[in-house]
């Protein structure tokens, strides 16, 4: 399989991920969390799936092949906030289904993994398109 129709995917898959986190903020705006919850849940199981089958393989070759420059430290910084943001997922899953105590609301680290995500999306989609020369 062509790598760069591989990484086209992903890239196209982001962007449809963006959205949907917006319908799950809208989701919790509304006080629907169980909607939220299981929106979320299913958004980042397939993100776990897009890092394993494309993006880590995908990370490995561009790490493999450059040598140490901006690109280089961008590239770890993407991967460092994407893997921090599916951590901050698990924790805030595992805190609201009660494995984890946590007396606090979930709020303040929902919306930092929101902004991570975020910051990993605007940093994948500059390398997407640095890498493709688009």
């Amino acid at each position: 399989m062509n790598i760069s129709l591989l990484t086209g995917g992903a890239f196209v898959l982001q962007v449809v991920q963006v959205g949907v986190l917006f319908i799950a903020a809208y989701l919790a705006r509304r006080k629907l969390l169980k909607q939220h919850c299981l929106v979320m849940r299913i958004a980042v199981l397939i993100q776990i799936g897009a890092i394993a089958r494309v993006m880590f393989p995908s990370l490995l070759l561009q790490l493999q092949s450059q040598t140490v420059d901006w690109f280089y430290f961008e590239l770890l910084a993407h991967a460092l906030a994407g893997l921090s943001v599916i951590g901050i997922w698990i924790f805030i899953n595992l805190a609201f289904m009660g494995v984890i105590r946590w007396r606090r609301r979930l709020v303040w680290p929902m919306r930092v993994a929101l902004g991570l995500w975020l910051l990993t999306f605007a940093l994948g989609a500059h390398i997407y398109l640095f890498t493709q020369r688009l």
